[in-house]
């Protein structure tokens, strides 16, 4: 079905009216509200498909309202009414699946998962890089300026569709009631105020994101605002004269009078927020709305964005989590999680879709209802129905879908075909074959993974003695010395495996009798410790493939691992620094806690097949999981971060190291 027969589809338009009905607001030109629109709603749904069909939709003029703006000049906006609202809204679900692919990771405003926040913590982050040269750059009357014929070339480059097209035309070139009475056609600009603005407002600024990119800039821009960062004046000058050159050939001009190259040491304003040396004010704060870094948040890390300060980690009774069943979701909203998971552990469930939300039902019963955007993923133990309808919303919220046999092993993901980040991933594939890249990334991580179960043993032997510790931590630390000097991966492998048996060894010592624990053993897992830390890697697995595909990496392409059929190697990669600081020490808290028993498993089925854990622990498990990936530790750039911070750092760190934006990938090693 094309694009417009799918708009004209009641789904479609039910969507858009959720959309519409959500964000409230006031009536259009024709006086409608949002109440009485949907006291007629069914029979509209009955007629307007046929009418948008059949050409005889035409929307109604524009409302324009004047809204006053504290310190600033008032804005006017352009309302659709009720019904315009609803049919844009309906498109945009359309449409802003397919133009986000193209956007650049740069443009923070108007776009799902980002926001004002995020802009002023990158900002803060490439200050923090020694990017404190700043060009602050305005576009005179952006809105008012942009360029039908140029907006709509650029469109159709991504929209093959004419009727669509024609439709999103009479949209933006509408008739607009202006606040003196007087009905005007708009034949310059983007009406702001309409559903469909924001997504054409970044479309037309894209070919300005791509020319800076280009040049290896630092750009950080929301809507029509933005700045450039440079490391000297000399590059900031440079970027100003691009701009100026890059706007002049979309038929927009800066505002001369609002654009200057400064310095942090000077000071700036963007977004609500002055910047002065390394401190953020709020420019205006009585305003409303959200300016400045709001309590509670803070900038964290190196390559750091503007996080919720998590509280200290709650004890796993006391977690905040919704559970009904096996379907568990954090719906703490004041520090939410950087991955969002919902949990569908019992046998049977099923996962459907009712507009925005994700239901969990068993048989007749709908358990559980989770709106999609309190979601980034969804993991699936065993046997569970999906529909098409679910699966295809969590792929247009880029949720990822991850799915476990009973014993924990991960057999598969759900992936879109997003192909995003094509250049990061030729750069990806060429960095798997240059030798010297390879082994030195390969090492960062070995190194890393020594450091951190020689940090965890030690932890453990000092509440827990066990013979000859001082002569296991010291082999570890000399196996950790030989790693850095490893000159090929057959001997780098060679030292990671005599590490993992020195410190699996010591698991042996510890737990013997009557857990059977006899070393690491994958699949099936051959006792209850082995099905314990299965499972915990299966859930830091679903993590970081979800992290990695988020940067636009190839998941199945690594360093340390041979790549090979079925084998998400560059996952594997970037687990071993996190196994024994993220699951490792889960398990051995609950085994040394006493919180699990033997009577918390049993063999799986036919002999030989591995044991698996209890439904009722299995919950207990996650909650335990959950807890220590939202728990926050200092971190070596200087910040505080959540495990999960640490992981998409790691990822981030990783995708610059290809890029060749830094010198080499470093592992992480807690402070």
């Amino acid at each position: 079905m094309d694009l417009f027969n799918r708009l004209a589809s009641i789904d479609t338009l039910l969507l858009g009216w959720e959309k519409v009905r959500g964000n409230a607001g006031g009536p259009g030109a024709d006086g409608v509200t949002i109440e009485r629109f949907a006291q007629d709603l069914l029979p509209w749904m009955e007629t307007f498909p046929e009418e948008l069909r059949e050409g005889r939709y035409h929307p109604h003029p524009l409302l324009q309202v004047r809204m006053a703006r504290p310190g600033k000049k008032d804005r006017l906006l352009s309302i659709p009414t009720v019904r315009d609202r609803v049919v844009q809204s309906a498109a945009n679900q359309l449409i802003v699946p397919i133009l986000e692919k193209e956007f650049a990771d740069e443009s923070w405003g108007y776009r799902r998962g980002r926001s004002t926040q995020m802009a002023l913590a990158e900002v803060a982050r490439l200050r923090d890089e020694g990017f404190r040269w700043v060009v602050d750059a305005d576009i005179s009357a952006f809105f008012d300026e942009v360029d039908h014929p140029a907006l709509f070339a650029r469109l159709a480059r991504y929209l093959p569709d004419p009727r669509l097209l024609a439709l999103i035309r009479l949209w933006v070139a509408g008739v607009v009631k202006t606040v003196e009475g007087v009905y005007r056609r708009i034949e310059r600009g983007i009406p702001q105020g309409s559903p469909i603005s924001p997504v054409l407002a970044n479309l037309y600024l894209d070919d300005f994101d791509e020319a800076i990119l280009d040049e290896n800039l630092r750009l950080v821009r929301f809507a029509d605002d933005f700045l450039i960062l440079c490391r000297d004046r000399e590059q900031a000058e440079d970027a100003l004269a691009l701009t100026s050159e890059t706007l002049d050939a979309l038929d927009l001009r800066l505002n001369q009078a609002k654009t200057r190259i400064t310095h942090f040491d000077e000071g700036f304003r963007f977004l609500g927020v002055n910047f002065l040396r390394e401190q953020l004010s709020p420019a205006n704060p009585a305003a409303r709305g959200l300016q400045a870094p709001a309590p509670g948040y803070a900038f964290r890390g190196a390559g750091r964005r503007l996080e919720p300060l998590a509280p200290e980690p709650a004890p796993v009774e006391e977690m905040a989590v919704l559970e009904i069943e096996s379907a568990i979701v954090s719906v703490d909203e004041a520090t939410p999680p950087l991955l969002r998971t919902l949990y569908l552990n019992e046998q049977g469930l099923s996962l459907s879709r009712e507009g925005q939300r994700l239901l969990v039902g068993h048989r007749d019963q709908v358990l559980l209802e989770v709106p999609i955007h309190t979601l980034n993923q969804v993991v699936v133990n065993g046997n569970a129905s999906l529909t098409t309808g679910a699966l295809r919303l969590c792929q247009e919220n880029h949720i990822g879908v991850g799915f476990l046999r009973m014993n924990g092993e991960c057999w598969g993901m759900l992936e879109a075909f997003d192909g995003h980040a094509v250049e990061l991933r030729l750069a990806q594939y060429r960095r798997t074959e240059d030798a010297e890249f390879r082994l030195a990334t390969a090492r960062a991580m070995v190194v890393a993974k020594i450091a951190n179960s020689r940090l965890l043993l030690n932890r453990y032997l000092r509440r827990h003695p066990l013979p000859e510790a001082e002569f296991r931590l010291a082999e570890l630390l000399d196996l950790g010395h030989r790693a850095e000097s490893a000159t090929g991966l057959e001997m780098l492998r060679g030292f990671e495996g005599a590490a993992a048996r020195v410190y699996f060894g010591a698991f042996q010592d510890w737990l013997g009798e009557p857990w059977g624990f006899t070393g690491r053993q994958r699949q099936p897992p051959p006792d209850p410790v082995n099905a314990l830390l299965s499972y915990g890697y299966a859930v830091l697995f679903n993590n970081l493939h979800h992290l990695i595909r988020l940067r636009g990496l190839d998941p199945h392409l690594g360093f340390l691992h041979a790549a090979r059929d079925g084998h998400p190697a560059l996952v594997s990669d970037l687990m071993e620094e996190f196994r024994s600081l993220v699951v490792d020490a889960v398990v051995l808290h609950l085994l040394f806690a006493g919180q699990v028993g033997t009577e918390d498993f049993s063999p799986d089925g036919e002999e030989g097949a591995g044991w698996r854990m209890s439904e009722a622990f299995k919950k207990k498990f996650i909650h335990a999981l959950e807890a220590k990936l939202n728990s926050r530790l200092a971190h070596p750039s200087g910040g505080v971060l959540d495990y999960r911070r640490i992981l998409r750092h790691q990822v981030h760190a990783l995708a610059r190291a290809i890029e060749g934006a830094e010198p080499g990938y470093r592992g992480f090693t807690p402070k």
